[in-house]
């Protein structure tokens, strides 16, 4: 028996090391390569003299290393949180967006048994979560976040909505203005074979959908 107890908290300890080896390629390995790109590129316009261009690289590599730092800070707050322990998936999720939430007003409403979603589901569930909250907050300014999780069948959706300030979807920065977020989120519902829908207009906060096929994942 402790022979068994042992290994399978061998097992876990190398999941969570795997797990935050691919948040880190994913996230901050990227994005220093992205930075490193934006910076040879401000190198030559300050060669050819185009103090504009050069400017924009440089001010976008800064937005690229602040995201960096979230990552980091995200990745550092993972290693204490033991969010997926708990039985209670909601109790997991609001402990998750406790994290970024400031003095938003956050509703979850998740009724999902934790037993029917593997370690690397619910993971990348609450990293969504937490993204979309966040980028809520910080970018939005809302006061109010909605979060609704529901089962039918073998697919589980979820949406998140907020009474923040919204923006034009057409004019959305990303990448290349140093902005990972939403990609990030459309990877993680991509390597789910899930999809990801996100409704905002200028004034009529944002809405962000996410459908994923759970299946047998848990076992």
């Amino acid at each position: 028996l402790k022979e068994q107890i042992a290994h399978a908290g061998s097992v876990l300890r190398i999941d969570e090391r795997t797990r935050l080896a691919v948040e880190l390629h994913d996230s901050l390995s990227q994005n220093l390569a992205a930075v490193s790109m934006q910076l040879s590129s401000a190198r030559s316009a300050k060669a050819a003299e185009q103090p504009a261009a050069e400017e924009k690289h440089l001010a976008t590599a800064e937005k690229m290393l602040d995201s960096c730092r979230s990552e980091l800070r995200n990745c550092l707050g993972d290693l204490r949180s033991n969010a997926l322990e708990l039985r209670d998936f909601e109790q997991a999720v609001r402990q998750t967006v406790d994290q970024v939430r400031c003095d938003a007003e956050v509703r979850v409403s998740f009724p999902i048994a934790r037993t029917r979603l593997s370690d690397s589901v619910a993971h990348a569930i609450l990293m969504i979560l937490r993204e979309l909250v966040s980028n809520a907050v910080r970018h939005g300014q809302a006061r109010l976040v909605d979060i609704r999780g529901e089962l039918a069948g073998e697919t589980l959706s979820f949406c998140v909505s907020d009474d923040g300030h919204g923006f034009d979807t057409g004019k959305r920065p990303g990448i290349r203005e140093g902005h990972f977020g939403v990609e990030g989120i459309r990877q993680r519902a991509k390597r789910l074979s899930g999809t990801f829908a996100l409704e905002a207009a200028p004034g009529a906060g944002t809405k962000a959908t996410l459908t994923i096929p759970i299946g047998d994942c848990a076992s």
